[in-house]
């Protein structure tokens, strides 16, 4: 109806009871009382992610280093999916192996070279993660 306020309007009927321990309560009222609300509507904005006027929450522009955090985490995703590969291969040969069956050398060494270049790729991957974590490039760190 014209000239109710959304609180007329929309009528809140649902309750959600959590029980706290008193620490947690006092927490909980003092960061209600730091931003100016009761600890319901702090309650409420926090668990729906909203700010109190019941906009969503801005976040944060992605920097450099959570970009450069994302691509090395895709490729060390990349490397875990190859080792899976890798993994069934070799479990393949050991498979045979274990019923008596020649695993030739030759099957072996293309299987080790790979496992080594991604324990490789692993490496600067996580020299990687350690750097954008720090906000510096990879090199920075290194000696």
């Amino acid at each position: 109806m014209p000239g109710q306020r959304g609180s007329e309007t929309r009528k809140r009927s649902e309750q959600i009871l959590i029980r706290l321990t008193p620490d947690e309560r006092a927490i909980i009222g003092q960061r209600a009382d730091e931003r100016g609300l009761s600890a319901a509507d702090f309650a409420r904005a926090e668990l729906l992610g909203r700010d109190p006027t019941g906009a969503p929450k801005r976040r944060r522009t992605p920097t450099g280093a959570d970009k450069k955090l994302a691509a090395v985490l895709a490729e060390l995703a990349a490397i875990r999916s190859e080792l899976g590969h890798y993994g069934a291969n070799l479990n393949q040969l050991a498979h045979n192996s274990n019923l008596g069956r020649r695993v030739p050398r030759t099957a072996l060494e293309p299987l080790t070279a790979a496992v080594d270049a991604l324990g490789r790729r692993l490496t600067g991957g996580m020299d990687g993660v350690l750097a954008a974590l720090h906000g510096r490039s990879e090199n920075d760190h290194q000696e």
